[in-house]
């Protein structure tokens, strides 16, 4: 027998995306918005989902790098990476996506390089599904930027070594006119 299902009532999908938040930060620093590495490194970040009645919700999750896809987790839990499909093979590094518990998603950059630097930001989209049928999106939220900086030194030599010099030439002095 034929079934028509009515698309999900629009207080649903308001009631949903208004307790969407979604907030993404490096595993090592969870209040800092950016991240310098050196290359080789690897990069952790996380995202943090919360919502009213998360249980009951289906979720995807990718991450983005400048607005590129590069790692995505589908409602049934498959991963689907899109970095060995750039330009750039081998230079990237390899990402890995995986849930750490409910709400809590973990993005892994093994042997990072320079382009793998940029603003880094996690999507949420929300499913339910009616009557075991069809699957509706209910939200879509995007996170924060992350940024990440992967320098060697040298490239950061001159300031760092100035600034460091006058950390401790400020800090001496300060201790000197203590006494």
């Amino acid at each position: 027998s034929f079934q028509t299902i009515m698309a999900l009532p629009t207080f649903v999908k308001i009631r949903i995306s208004r307790s969407l938040n979604v907030k993404a930060s490096p595993f090592s620093s969870p209040s800092s918005t950016s991240l310098v590495l050196s290359p080789g490194n690897s990069l952790t970040l996380m995202c943090g989902v919360t919502a009213d009645n998360l249980p009951a919700l289906s979720l995807e999750v990718s991450w983005l790098a400048d607005g590129r896809e590069i790692i995505t987790m589908d409602r049934s839990g498959v991963v689907i990476s899109n970095t060995s499909s750039s330009g750039a093979q081998g230079k990237k590094g390899e990402a890995s996506l995986e849930r750490t518990e409910a709400g809590d998603y973990r993005l892994a950059v093994r042997g990072v390089s320079n382009e793998n630097g940029g603003n880094y930001t996690c999507r949420i989209r929300t499913f339910i599904n009616q009557e075991g049928r069809r699957w509706y999106m209910t939200a879509e939220k995007t996170s924060n930027p992350v940024t990440v900086k992967v320098s060697e030194i040298s490239e950061c030599f001159p300031q760092c070594f100035f600034l460091f010099v006058a950390t401790l030439y400020v800090s001496s002095s300060y201790k000197v006119s203590n006494e």
